[in-house]
């Protein structure tokens, strides 16, 4: 019992550290493209592969309320380049999940 309770907090430990360096990753990537210095109002949590789901979160108290927000889904390429807009999903189609 005590190695299936070890096991359960060495998963959160790593799912807390994925979730850092995701939050490292996008930092740099916004970095590297000059972005530094433009505040972000949101921020997506979850795991960002196909599947997933995803949460947009607020970064400040400045932030509107993500309900009353239009949000449109893109995929990115792993470079930055190229942006595919992702039809037949909103913010409506999320809520329903």
């Amino acid at each position: 019992m005590a190695m299936e309770h070890e096991l359960g907090a060495l998963r959160a430990q790593l799912a807390e550290k994925t979730r850092h360096y995701l939050r490292l990753q996008k930092e740099l990537t916004r970095t590297k493209k000059g972005e530094e210095n433009v505040p972000q109002l949101y921020e997506l949590e979850g795991n960002e592969t196909l599947g997933s789901y995803l949460q947009i979160q607020p970064c400040s108290d400045n932030a509107p309320e993500v309900s009353k927000c239009s949000i449109q889904w893109c995929r990115v390429s792993s470079d930055g380049a190229k942006k595919e807009l992702i039809s037949g999903i909103d913010f409506c189609t999320m809520n329903t999940c």
